[in-house]
């Protein structure tokens, strides 16, 4: 046959028109594919397979032609005779069968391995951090907080901190990094101005918070970026210890209403430019400017949006300068609050900005998000009525969310408030609906780890937090609050290494230190806690009472008078009475009792002042009436305390920690029964690990009235044998 001719026996046998209508068919079916799969979030491999199956399919689909045709009696060859074609209605020929088959089988492997693909867990490497309302609550993690640590009572001086699920150095698996995956660095301030750092920061932040509403990307947070420089040198670095593949740098410049905003994508793996962009805009016309950054990157990373992604990257936060402008500045505010000094002032501002905004907009829902998250903070010790502060920062959080619903900061910060109040089906119904929308966000999973830790399920919890320690591997607040749960659970050397994992990252952060020394006191080894403490700055947060807490373990009262004295005097109503609790306690193990009483009466003074508006304070009250020797009165004040905690929403979890209180009340005025039953049911509960441990009973002063007992012996000794609670890495199917 020669060339005319086979061109010709292409036409007679219809080649041109399969190859055409298969043409136009697969383009119609890839198109909508790549539509339709990302709105399930299907994986990528899912989408590529049937891409290849569709390009694989158009020669199979060229020999078909070329070797069978259509006619009303069916598929026949396309030489058959008449005989064949009358047959062909009884029985398909073997050539079609065979082809037949083998497209059957190609198809049923394609479904099988889909089949088992979707059933086999996947780890889901997005994220979306915001890292705001959660980062409040980190400064206080730990159960007890330092500063309010009590000789022998860990319930005394009980924060409303934030649960945090356990995990630990081995149970955090490492993951491949994910080419869909990205860090933005802080954003270099090169106005002439530097009151203008606040632009810089903010435009880092709003960037990362576009980026973060991409499910399909990996975004760290912000709190694991801010340790590294504007334009550091080795960005290979950076990028494994971020676990990302590209990095985003930027610069500011404000000069009055002219801003110059400079970026560039970096292939952290290569350390090669990936793409750089310069805008110049006004302050009238700088909106959105984030979204189209954020979008720039998408494309160059092949990221997939859904359509609520889209709308969320493409929306801008406000029409209004001087409300965009009093936002940014707010944000900066909280920022050095949670970041920074931790001045409460800084709160202050960052409110009286966000309530002008939204005066200016009435509309800006970030602007109630904020707010929510402001009121958050502020809740922990800088406003005079913290339930009305509870109150707005829900009707803020509502309020942002009804203006958008897919506004993922809405969902942390009306999460967290739910978390606080423990009204725990509300904030999860909360808090799962925000992952939906926004899939692997850091701050929604360590919620709902807490969640789940909060309820008893400690599988789920560690599965949470497993995700959000990934997310933000640098900050050290992350690895003292999984190290406080740890320590709950009695797994004190797996505490020490998840903090010795921070420390390797940190090794100056104080509040690691602290937490380490406080999980060593708790294992009896009073030499290395100190040793941690040391090196610190005395009014290093925290240190002075747990150098306190040291020496009274150590039983070397003027040592412990000599820290206690160096407690700050706060004005902050969790730590009402602290410093004079702990100089009066010092003054009794001096045996002068007359100066004990005196600091008592101060203290009592204090908490009485503050536990009007913080009914939580009553255990403290009592820890104080027990060292002042009022038997009657500590009673009253611990079966009140009690009270109220199982009436109160907020914080009704301290329970524990108040039965603690009240067998040391029992321990003190001779009722070693009645003591060591309740510490028997504490260490046979989850979770307090915290409170007591054998080392540190056997330490401790407070329990020697009844230290003799051969009951309270035996109690050391059983729970100083037992096994710390083991917790799985893979959480239980849950119904």
């Amino acid at each position: 046959m020669g060339t005319r001719g086979f061109w010709q026996e292409l036409r007679r046998r219809h080649v041109y028109r399969v190859a055409a209508a298969y043409a136009v068919v697969g383009w119609i079916l890839i198109q909508a594919i790549t539509q339709i799969f990302p709105v399930f979030h299907f994986p990528d491999w899912i989408e590529q397979a049937v891409v290849l199956v569709v390009l694989a399919g158009f020669p199979i689909a060229l020999v078909l032609a070329w070797a069978f045709d259509a006619t009303p009696a069916g598929i026949v060859e396309t030489d058959a005779t008449v005989e064949d074609v009358a047959t062909v209605a009884g029985r398909r020929s073997r050539p079609t069968g065979v082809a037949v088959g083998a497209i059957g089988v190609v198809l049923a492997v394609i479904a099988g391995v889909a089949w088992w693909r979707l059933r086999v867990p996947r780890v889901d490497s997005s994220t979306t951090p915001s890292a705001l309302a959660v980062e409040a609550h980190r400064r206080n993690a730990l159960q007890r907080n330092p500063e309010a640590v009590m000789p022998g009572s860990a319930a005394v001086a009980a924060a409303s901190g934030l649960h945090v699920a356990p995990t630990n150095a081995a149970l955090v698996v490492a993951q491949p990094i994910p080419a869909k995956s990205i860090a933005v660095l802080p954003f270099e301030n090169l106005s002439t101005d530097k009151g203008n750092a606040y632009f810089a920061d903010g435009m880092q932040d709003l960037i990362l918070t576009k980026l973060a509403d991409i499910g399909d990307l990996k975004v760290i947070s912000r709190t694991s970026t801010l340790q590294y420089g504007s334009h550091p040198e080795n960005l290979k670095a950076i990028g494994q210890q971020l676990g990302v593949a590209t990095i985003l740098e930027g610069s500011v410049q404000k000069a009055g209403n002219q801003v110059l905003i400079n970026v560039q994508l970096i292939d952290a793996r290569k350390d090669s430019h990936i793409w750089a962009q310069s805008y110049q805009r006004t302050l009238d016309n700088i909106f959105g400017v984030e979204g189209e950054v954020a979008g720039k990157v998408a494309d160059a990373l092949k990221a997939r949006l859904t359509t609520t992604e889209s709308q969320a990257v493409a929306r801008v936060l406000t029409g209004n300068p001087e409300a965009y402008t009093l936002y940014l500045k707010a944000q900066y505010e909280r920022d050095q609050f949670l970041n920074g000094d931790g001045q409460p002032e800084h709160l202050q501002r960052a409110d009286r900005d966000l309530k002008q905004a939204i005066a200016l907009d009435a509309k800006f829902a970030a602007a109630y998000g904020g707010l929510a998250q402001t009121e958050l903070a502020m809740y922990d010790g800088t406003v005079e009525d913290p339930d009305a502060t509870l109150v707005a920062a829900e009707a803020n959080a509502r309020k942002a969310l009804a203006l958008e619903p897919d506004l993922v900061d809405g969902y942390v910060a009306l999460g967290h408030l739910l978390l606080r109040q423990a009204r725990y089906g509300q904030a999860l119904d909360v808090l799962q609906t925000g992952a939906r929308l926004v899939p692997g966000n850091a701050d929604i999973a360590f919620l709902l780890g807490a969640i789940h830790v909060e309820t008893g399920d400690w599988n789920h919890g560690l599965a949470e937090f497993n995700k959000a320690l990934s997310l933000d591997p640098r900050t050290g607040g992350r690895y003292a609050a999984v190290a406080s749960i740890l320590t709950q659970l009695r797994r004190y050397d797996d505490a020490r290494q998840t903090l010795e994992r921070g420390l390797a990252i940190s090794p100056d952060d104080q509040m690691l230190r602290t937490r380490m020394a406080f999980v060593l006191l708790l294992q009896g080894d009073l030499d290395d806690a100190r040793a941690q403490l040391e090196p610190l700055p005395p009014g290093a947060r925290g240190r002075p009472a747990l150098m306190a807490y040291v020496w009274w373990l150590s039983r070397d009262y003027p040592k412990t008078l000599a820290a206690a004295q160096q407690i700050p005097q706060r004005n902050v109503w969790r730590d009402a009475g602290n410093r004079d609790s702990w100089i009066g306690t010092a003054y009794v193990g001096l045996g002068d009792l007359s100066r004990a009483q005196a600091a008592f009466g101060r203290a009592r003074d204090e908490v009485i002042a503050a536990r009007a508006q913080h009914p939580g304070l009553q255990g403290k009250l009592a820890g104080i009436e027990m060292w002042s020797g009022h038997k009657q009165a500590s009673l009253k004040a611990i079966s009140e305390a009690l009270r109220v905690a199982d009436k109160q929403a907020i914080r009704a979890a301290n329970a524990p920690e108040l039965y603690e209180v009240k067998a040391e009340i029992l321990a003190h005025f001779g009722d070693a029964g009645g003591a060591i039953a309740i510490l028997r049911e504490l260490f046979e509960t989850p979770g307090t690990g915290l409170l007591i441990s054998p080392a540190e009973l056997k330490l401790d002063p407070v329990w020697d009235p009844i230290r003799k007992d051969p009951r309270f012996q035996a109690l050391l000794q059983k729970y100083a044998d037992a096994a710390p609670v083991a917790v799985s890495d893979t959480p239980t199917k849950q119904e």
